[in-house]
C-alpha cells in the first residue's frame, strides 16, 4: 500500500510539471517551480483570450473576464452564457461554462457571473515499486474549479473609469483515492483614462489557501498588468500587451491584437515572450553563447470570431506547441439573452 502510495505521488508530481509546462510556457526551471498546488489554474480559458496570446487583463465588457479579470464585466449590459472546450494532447481536455447576469437584474448594485473549469486529464497506468502493471488499479486525474464573481463601476476619479471585481472559488483536485482542496480570491480593476482609446487593467489570482497534508503546498499566486487600446482613428484594430508574473515562474510578455474584417468576422493572433527568452536574446546579441532551448507550450496563436447572430458569438483559437506535431484547438460559444 505505501508503494502504491509513492507511486501515485510520483505521478500527481509528473503530472503537475506537466499542467505547469503547459500553462507558464517556461523552459528552464524557476527557483520555485513545484512549490504551489493547482498548476491548472494557470492554463488559461476562452477561445478569443487565447488566440490573442492571453494578453487579456485589460480588455473590458467581456464574459471572458471572468477568468482573466473579475472587473472586466461590470461593463456587460445583458446577461450571457458562454460554453468552453480544449482538447489538449493525448486523452487530456478542458472545458469551462459560464454566465453573467447584468446589473439591471440586482438592482444596478453590480454585475455578477459565476463559472465552472474543469480539466480532466485522463487516466492512468498503476504500477508498483518494481514497475509491474497493477491493471485493476489504474485511476484517473481530474481538477474542478467553481467560482462566483462579482464587479462594479465605481464614481469617476479625475476623468477616469474605474471599475473594480472579485471571485472567490473554491478548487479541488482528483489523483486516484488522493484529494487536495483549497479556497482562493482573485481581485481585479480596469481604468480608463480620459485618453478613451486606452484601457489599464491589472489583477492579482489565486490568493487562498490549500488544504493538503503537504504542508509546503500553496495556491499558485500571479501578478498581471495590461493595456489595451482600441482607437477610433483604427475602429477595426485592437490590440492588447500584458505583463505577468506568475509566483513561481518567469515573467512573460503577452501581445494580442484583433482586426474586424466585417461586423461578423474577426481574426486574432498573440505571442508570448518569456523572460528567460528575451535574456537569451540579449545575450546572443552580446555575442554571448548560450544553450537556451525552448521547450514550452503557448508560444504562438491565432484564430477567428464569427458572429452569426446578435445573440450568438462563435470563437476558435489555435495554439501552437511543441509538445506535439499538431496544434491545440479551443473553441468557444456566447449567448447573449434579450
Amino acid at each position: 500500500m505505501h508503494a502504491k502510495i509513492m507511486v501515485l505521488r510520483i505521478k500527481r508530481l509528473a503530472g503537475a510539471v506537466l499542467l505547469a509546462t503547459c500553462a507558464l510556457a517556461f523552459s528552464e526551471p524557476h527557483e520555485n517551480a513545484g512549490a504551489a498546488s493547482f498548476d491548472m489554474l494557470l492554463i488559461g480559458a476562452g477561445a478569443r483570450p487565447l488566440a490573442m496570446g492571453g494578453a487579456y487583463t485589460a480588455v473590458p465588457g467581456d464574459i471572458y473576464s471572468l477568468y482573466w479579470n473579475p472587473a472586466g464585466i461590470a461593463s456587460i449590459k445583458k446577461t450571457t452564457f458562454m460554453a468552453d472546450y480544449m482538447r489538449y494532447a493525448l486523452d487530456m481536455e478542458k472545458g469551462m461554462p459560464a454566465f453573467v447576469i447584468d446589473g439591471s437584474k440586482l438592482g444596478n448594485a453590480g454585475t455578477a457571473g459565476g463559472y465552472v473549469n474543469y480539466f480532466n486529464a485522463g487516466s492512468f497506468e498503476a504500477v508498483d515499486e518494481n514497475g509491474n502493471r497493477l491493471e485493476d488499479e489504474d485511476f484517473t486525474a481530474a481538477y474542478i474549479e467553481g467560482g462566483v464573481s462579482f464587479a462594479r463601476q465605481l464614481p469617476q476619479m479625475q476623468g477616469w473609469d474605474i471599475a473594480a471585481g472579485a471571485t472567490f472559488k473554491g478548487i479541488a483536485e482528483y489523483i486516484a483515492d488522493y484529494r487536495t482542496t483549497g479556497l482562493g480570491f482573485d481581485f481585479g480593476v480596469l481604468c480608463s483614462p480620459p485618453v478613451s482609446a486606452l484601457k489599464l487593467g491589472a489583477t492579482v489570482k489565486n490568493l487562498g489557501t490549500v488544504f493538503s497534508s503537504d504542508t509546503g503546498s500553496r495556491m499558485p499566486m500571479v501578478f498581471s498588468a495590461g493595456l489595451y487600446f482600441a482607437s477610433k482613428e483604427w475602429r477595426n484594430a485592437r490590440f492588447a500587451l500584458d505583463i505577468n508574473k506568475p509566483l513561481t515562474s518567469y515573467y512573460t510578455i503577452r501581445l494580442g491584437g484583433e482586426y474586424s474584417l466585417s461586423r461578423n468576422f474577426s481574426v486574432r493572433a498573440g505571442r508570448r515572450f518569456l523572460e528567460n527568452e528575451v535574456r537569451h536574446w540579449i545575450a546572443s546579441l552580446q555575442g554571448e553563447e548560450a544553450g537556451y532551448v525552448r521547450e514550452n507550450f503557448n508560444t504562438w496563436s491565432f484564430g477567428v470570431g464569427i458572429k452569426p447572430s446578435a445573440r450568438m458569438l462563435f470563437d476558435a483559437a489555435v495554439l501552437g506547441n511543441t509538445f506535439q506535431s499538431l496544434p491545440f484547438f479551443q473553441f468557444s460559444v456566447i449567448f447573449i439573452a434579450r
